[in-house]
């Protein structure tokens, strides 16, 4: 059975707003933000290059392996769907694509000039080895895709709310720890078109594997543009 749209995308039910679930959600963005405490207590990367490699990949593999557990099910029905229907989830996935690097490109003009230069998350990531930006990426696409979507779509009900919290959050969360409030909202502008643009995705299709999907294809690229 499909809907009744230009992309006949398959019907996926959008997760109950159970109890079960809701805790779900929030444990889920709970050992996400869980980062954001136990992470700066951690010798820097310039220090011990190693261990924080190691209990990073350690860290995310536990988490995806907890949102696994959690959603099993649910990943399953979807990665079924997504494989069965891959050429419309695609054609769904880039129908919009230009207007995302429009305004993520004009956010990150805004940015640049703001900050007279790149910010600190980006250049943070570009002194990793290409192998572990690549790794990072895969892992931060099911990661956050499940924390920013998933789990705010679970609590958030009405479809234009999420797509605004969703990206604000994303955004922030993003630059809040390098920068104040007001500088930390304007460096984020890109990843808010970003965030929306995924939340808009995941509010149609109902099915993670396509935010997934993009959001890896969008680290992969980031990954080889910055190395060339």
């Amino acid at each position: 059975m499909k809907q009744n749209n230009e992309f006949e995308l398959p019907i996926i039910n959008t997760e109950k707003n159970t109890i079960a679930n809701t805790i779900k959600a929030i444990f889920i963005i709970l050992l996400s933000v869980s980062q954001y405490i136990w992470v700066p207590m951690l010798p820097k990367y310039s220090e011990a290059f190693t261990l924080r490699v190691i209990i990073s990949i350690a860290f995310d593999l536990l988490f995806s392996t907890v949102i696994t557990m959690l959603f099993f099910n649910t990943i399953k029905k979807e990665i079924t769907e997504f494989k069965n229907n891959f050429k419309i989830y695609i054609k769904f996935i880039f129908k919009n694509f230009a207007y995302v690097i429009i305004f993520y490109g004009i956010g990150t003009i805004i940015s640049l000039l703001v900050l007279k230069g790149t910010n600190k998350n980006e250049m943070i990531l570009q002194t990793f080895p290409f192998w572990y930006e690549l790794l990072y990426s895969c892992m931060a696409a099911i990661i956050e895709e499940y924390t920013f979507r998933k789990s705010f779509r679970i609590i958030i009900k009405n479809k234009y709310i999420f797509m605004i919290i969703s990206a604000l959050i994303f955004g922030l969360i993003h630059t809040l720890k390098d920068y104040s409030l007001g500088i930390a909202f304007i460096t984020a502008i890109p990843y808010m078109a970003l965030g929306y643009y995924m939340a808009y995705l995941y509010s149609e299709s109902n099915n993670m594997m396509t935010n997934i999907s993009f959001h890896f294809i969008w680290n992969f690229v980031w990954c080889i543009l910055t190395n060339l």
